[in-house]
């Protein structure tokens, strides 16, 4: 989990290609190389401009980052203020890892607590965290895109506080995730009429 929780850090008020691009630079900088297939790495060189072997890298560990400053981590990333984020979240990480089990057992708002209590996660990256680490699928995090999908397919108005996660526990439950990821991928591939047009009933 600790390769998602920084991934999740740097997402915050972030995009996709500069997310990507942080996280690139990151393992470029502090991740060991990765051995690669043979015919793997020749299909990228036929496939791209690249006429040597292409380098891969692993996630570094909290150990291998441990030490390394903020003003590090931004020559690094140049993820701005997130840099400070990382610097306090790998340090309380290296004393107090994940325990996913705990994560995954725990009631819903005490499971979120053990990851808030990282630097830079609050409830949205704390539920990001659940459902990309694998550690649970009845969460639903909710960004600009979800809640516009929820009011206009669902609520026909806008969202008052606390509705949706009420609403999304009692329509999907412990699917909740995966009911996300086809949402949000539905509104941003194909627009909130698309799926007003397919809901009859699936969703």
């Amino acid at each position: 989990p600790f390769e998602t929780l920084i991934y999740f850090i740097l997402s915050s008020n972030n995009n996709i290609p500069r997310i990507k691009g942080c996280v690139e630079r990151l393992a470029e900088r502090y991740g060991a190389p990765i051995e690669t297939e043979a015919a793997l790495n020749r299909y990228l060189r036929e496939n791209s401009s690249a006429s040597e072997r292409i380098p891969f890298y692993a996630f570094p560990s909290p150990e291998r980052l441990a030490g390394v400053s903020a003003e590090a981590f931004s020559a690094c990333c140049r993820a701005g203020y997130r840099c400070a984020y990382l610097e306090k979240t790998v340090r309380r990480y290296l004393d107090t890892p994940i325990d996913p089990e705990a994560v995954r057992t725990a009631p819903l708002p005490a499971a979120r607590g053990l990851l808030q209590m990282y630097s830079g996660v609050g409830p949205k990256v704390a539920d990001c965290v659940m459902l990309f680490a694998g550690m649970r699928t009845d969460v639903f995090p909710v960004d600009v895109w979800v809640r516009r999908v929820l009011e206009e397919l669902y609520f026909r108005r806008r969202l008052l506080p606390g509705e949706a996660e009420a609403f999304v526990s009692a329509r999907f439950g412990t699917l909740a995730g995966f009911a996300q990821q086809y949402l949000f991928y539905g509104i941003r591939e194909y627009g909130v009429d698309f799926l007003l047009q397919r809901n009859a009933g699936v969703c």
